[in-house]
């Protein structure tokens, strides 16, 4: 059979071994046989994922089972819109580019702690910002760390445009924004009665 469309519907971690073995269920979705079916369905399939350092593995064949139930929206705690000219703006800007096209100046985006590395080889020719918003108001003036999310629009070689978001973890080093971190997950909205 021919599964096409596939997708990640749902994930969880359910336990860890006592020698490390992270064992997830994971549900991934696809249309099976699409192009000769008189009407495609999604159909949904389950199977056990055990995870050691940063390997995968299926860990057994898959069940198929019916779609997970609707969820809710992640709220972001991103609050404030970041002028992409001020030194917060342009040092968020730059560094998704850099990420993303494989620019040479990568290293001025970020900290000396910091482990990340520009995607080799680069994915795409070039990056337009649209927005950057972050959980510091005024542009991060007052601030010497902040959460920041970049959104962007990203274009291949062949001009195929791509919209992606980035969460950032950045700081001040000597008076200039640098990045630290690209945190795996966006900041989540913290609760009214505690604004940022």
């Amino acid at each position: 059979a021919e599964f096409t469309d596939s997708d990640i519907a749902f994930a969880k971690q359910v336990s860890t071994t006592g020698d490390g073995v992270a064992v997830w269920t994971v549900t991934v979705s696809g249309i099976v046989n699409g192009d000769t079916a008189v009407a495609p369905q999604r159909t949904f399939y389950r199977v056990p994922i055990s995870v050691i350092g940063d390997s995968p593995r299926a860990g057994g064949l898959p069940s198929q089972v019916a779609a997970p139930s609707v969820g809710v929206d992640l709220k972001f705690g991103y609050r404030n819109t970041v002028d992409l000219n001020s030194a917060m703006g342009q040092t968020a800007s730059g560094f998704v580019t850099s990420y993303l096209t494989g620019g040479t100046d990568f290293a001025r985006y970020v900290t000396a702690d910091s482990v990340e590395r520009p995607i080799d080889p680069a994915p795409y020719m070039k990056v337009d910002v649209v927005k950057i918003e972050a959980n510091v108001p005024k542009d991060g003036t007052a601030a010497t760390a902040a959460e920041a999310y970049v959104t962007v629009a990203a274009r291949t070689k062949n001009y195929t445009l791509t919209m992606l978001a980035y969460p950032l973890s950045m700081r001040t080093v000597e008076g200039r924004w640098q990045i630290t971190a690209i945190p795996a997950v966006p900041l989540p909205q913290s609760s009214i009665s505690n604004p940022l």
